[in-house]
């Protein structure tokens, strides 16, 4: 019997290859990007954003030019240093000539001016393996560097990371006027889904970059999207953190700030800014954003791990000094209701992998410390005014504990009188048959839907809840009453992992959560509220990206012995457009109007299907919604009637 994974090739020294140049990126590009989808193509411009904003940080330049082009090539300048040019003194060409350092600095990997600890460039830098701007060299089919420095305008061209020429003079300016231009054009070759940027995303970096960074200007400039904006904060993470809250009411009305430098024993600064308000609101929430030398630590790391330690520490002692109460705080309670940025530029960061989720300074974790510790001390305890607020903080978070342990004690007592213990799968479930492997879990409005989906599902793998009518809109909803809603609890007990701060995603049981609701506004209302459900009190699930929608198509389109599928209004206005007004269309009022095998081919199957995810900064908008508009707050409801009044269609009056 011929034994199985058996490799019948040679293996020997001739199979032995090394990657040169940049042919490792082009081999292996999601290695240094992340992937070739959209998010690479993202990647790419954050790169070379980020190294603009590092010559920013070390003084030079004030102002950033971002442009995307129609063709979606990309276009960053600064007025930083510019890259530096020249005959470099160790770095060689093929034929054994000095190589130029600009195109070394653009086609050798770890290659840069942020290596060298005693005599860096860079105080600190977001760039820190010598690739950024080499990936998109390797992975764009043209790619420009111009650089100005010492009164000349240099030029260099490249495509798939090769020269395409040496290193040209193209003209001269002015000995002040210094800094970098990089132009690319992706490669199709490399990324073969899209070229274009996800121009929301974009934004949100610039904005966030432009808030961390107090006086640099961003002149973005969109030809896709019909965009030109600039972006400048001269309140830096203050006004940030304040554009975090939104619109829920503040608990007090200025953020606490706290700025400071740690001295590392090489002579070198770690320098730590830190800003913190509290909202107002009966809702559960924690936001914390970090940031090191710029970028999002969205994993967090040492720096978060310090402000959350000294903060539990001043607070607790701030408790016992003002004698609030004869306990201990955990620290959950403290922080119910923050909203908080800690950003630090730190020297020869390090971030865990390429793409920098998570940093790995433990110096980092002392700095932070030390900069809070010495703000309490000379500022926070001392001044009457940040008391009276940091007392208010204290109440807030002693009742927060008081009313979970209320809750608890509560939720104990139903257990025991069986009220929550019948909270086994649901009747209505139907569950997938392979209960071990890959699992889908559609949420299908209204029984008779649920009835055509539980015909058109793959059973192995795919398990249908219906829900019959609308949920409660949790957003006004206090906990408590909404697990009294059997919708809630049947909702809960069918994905298995708890809810609130007993959720955990481990025990989730499915691998997707699908919504499925008709193709109208009522199915958008059902899915409206399903997401804030979502958002407030299983945001983990958003945060993974577990959470669909499907796309039932509004119309089916008769033409010959073929349907066709349109999915909303306009596609059916762009479709008559094209091949005339008198056809004929069947519109479903619902999905269970469908039959099960049309819904198995236009929404369920996942060859034919379409689904679209869920970000967290949709269930966010969601919500916010939800809040202004069905929320406790008249005011805020109010002023959204005024402001969008003119929209209604009074037609339909």
């Amino acid at each position: 019997m011929e034994e199985l994974n058996v490799v019948k090739n040679e293996y020997g020294t001739e199979q032995i290859e090394e990657l040169s140049g940049l042919s490792a990126i082009q081999k292996r590009p999601g290695m240094y990007i992340g992937s070739t989808s959209q998010r690479g193509i993202n990647h790419l411009i954050f790169e070379g954003i980020d190294n603009s904003f590092d010559e920013f940080l070390a003084g030079y330049g004030k102002d950033i030019y971002i442009q995307i082009k129609s063709d979606c090539s990309v276009r960053i300048e600064d007025h930083g240093r510019g890259i530096p040019v020249g005959p470099h003194h160790k770095w060689k060409n093929l034929d054994g000539t000095p190589m130029d350092t600009l195109t070394g600095v653009l086609t050798k990997i770890h290659a840069g001016g942020k290596f060298n600890k005693e005599d860096s460039g860079y105080a600190c830098s977001s760039g820190l393996h010598g690739v950024g701007i080499k990936a998109a060299n390797a992975l764009s089919d043209l790619f420009i560097a111009t650089v100005k420095r010492d009164g000349k305008i240099y030029q260099q061209k490249f495509s798939k990371g090769e020269p395409l020429n040496n290193i040209e003079i193209i003209g001269n300016c002015n000995i002040k006027d210094t800094g970098t231009i990089i132009e690319y054009h992706p490669d199709k070759d490399i990324f073969k889904l899209t070229l274009e940027p996800n121009c929301k995303d974009l934004q949100n970096r610039i904005d966030e970059l432009a808030s961390l960074n107090a006086g640099v200007k961003v002149h973005y400039k969109n030809e896709i999207t019909n965009i030109d904006k600039t972006y400048y904060y001269e309140d830096g993470i203050i006004g940030y953190t304040k554009r975090l809250v939104n619109q829920t009411k503040l608990l007090f009305d200025e953020p606490f700030y706290v700025k400071g430098n740690y001295q590392l024993p090489n002579n070198k600064i770690i320098m730590v800014e830190v800003s913190f308000i509290y909202d107002d609101d009966e809702k559960p929430s924690e936001t914390i954003k970090t940031f090191a030398n710029n970028i999002n630590t969205y994993e967090g790391g040492f720096h978060l791990q310090g402000f959350r330690n000294e903060y539990r520490k001043q607070m607790n002692k701030f408790i016992a000094d003002n004698k609030l109460s004869d306990e201990t705080i955990e620290l959950k309670y403290l922080l119910d209701g923050i909203y908080a940025v800690v950003s630090i530029k730190v020297p020869e960061a390090e971030f865990e992998g390429q793409t920098k989720t998570k940093l790995g300074n433990a110096e980092a974790q002392s700095a932070v410390e030390e900069v809070l510790r010495a703000a309490f001390e000379s500022t926070f305890l001392t001044n009457k005014d940040f008391k009276v607020i940091l007392e208010t903080i204290a109440v807030r978070s002693i009742k927060v504990k008081e009313a979970e342990e209320a809750a608890r004690k509560a939720r104990a007592s139903a257990r025991k009188a069986g009220n929550i213990s019948r909270m086994a799968l649901p009747g209505k479930l139907a569950d997938c048959a392979n209960k071990s492997g890959y699992s889908e879990l559609f949420i299908v409005e209204g029984d008779s839907a649920g009835g055509s989906a539980k015909n058109a599902r793959y059973r192995e793998f795919q398990a249908i809840l219906p829900l019959w009518g609308k949920i409660q809109n949790t957003e006004k909803t206090d906990f408590d009453k909404m697990m009294d809603s059997e919708k809630i609890q049947v909702l809960i007990a069918a994905l298995g992992a708890g809810v609130g701060k007993n959720f955990d995603i481990k025990k989730l049981r499915y691998d997707k959560i699908i919504l499925m609701a008709d193709a109208d506004d009522d199915g958008s209302h059902i899915r409206a509220l399903l997401l804030t459900f979502f958002y407030n009190h299983m945001p983990e699930v958003l945060k993974e990206g577990m959470i669909y929608s499907a796309c039932p198509p509004l119309y089916k389109i008769v033409k010959g012995k073929q349907n066709i599928y349109i999915m909303d209004d306009q596609g059916l206005k762009d479709y008559k457009a094209k091949n005339g007004s008198k056809i004929e269309v069947q519109r479903f009022k619902g999905l269970g109007e469908m039959n099960f095998e049309q819904l198995k081919e236009t929404t369920m199957d996942p060859l034919t299907r379409t689904l679209k995810r869920i970000t967290l900064d949709d269930a966010e908008k969601a919500a916010n919604i939800f809040d202004i508009c069905m929320g406790k707050r008249a005011d805020l409801r109010r002023e959204f009637i005024e402001a969008n009044a003119y929209r209604v269609n009074l037609k339909f009056l």
